[in-house]
């Protein structure tokens, strides 16, 4: 695998969505406090840097991708108050699922469970992906409307359809007596003037 450092503004992201949740992550309190997203954020650069570190030892600090990881966690602190999530769940799940392929090279990630900050990015996911599932089952039932919605149109059209064809049967019956009337008051007419050539 390889692994890369996620740009500062993401890094803040991540923490300040952690920090919006409605039910926070236990290890989220229980490590950095109530109002510590720029410590988590700290903290998810930290796992970031080792695990580029851990991937490319020969490479230095940050394996190159960073002046220092000072600088870099520098840059993460100064996005905290500015990051906002604006791709909802799918967008959060993806940039989460990102920052974990990027953090889980070295061993105090991918061997150790209780790592605090691999805890709550997998609450964090769960809780994205729950999200996606409600959404995906509120388009489902808006879907379900529409398609009773054009049912009952057709219903309607169906109807008007049924009364214009009943209207055309009425023209048609009323001109053929028209017809039929037309042809009587010719014969009459013929008559008539038949009688008056002999009265001529």
């Amino acid at each position: 695998m390889s692994a890369y450092l996620l740009d500062h503004k993401e890094i803040a992201m991540i923490a300040n969505a952690a920090y919006m949740m409605t039910c926070k992550p236990r290890a989220l309190t229980e490590v950095w406090g109530n109002n510590g997203a720029k410590d988590f954020a700290m903290a998810l650069a930290d796992e970031n840097i080792k695990s580029v570190e851990y991937r490319y030892p020969d490479m230095g600090p940050c394996a190159g991708m960073a002046t220092a990881d000072y600088i870099y966690k520098c840059e993460v602190a100064k996005e905290i108050t500015y990051a906002v999530n604006r791709d909802g769940a799918k967008g959060m799940y993806n940039l989460l699922a990102k920052y974990e392929y990027n953090a889980c090279e070295h061993p105090e990630w991918h061997d150790n469970d209780a790592n605090p900050v691999k805890m709550v990015i997998n609450v964090m996911m769960k809780e994205a992906a729950r999200k996606m599932a409600a959404h995906i089952e509120e388009e489902e039932e808006h879907v379900a409307d529409l398609v009773k919605r054009v049912e009952e149109l057709r219903g309607v059209i169906a109807e008007r359809d049924n009364k214009i064809e009943g209207l055309k049967a009425c023209l048609l019956k009323r001109n053929g007596k028209v017809f039929e009337m037309g042809a009587k008051l010719d014969k009459v007419k013929a008559a008539l003037e038949e009688n008056l050539e002999l009265f001529a």
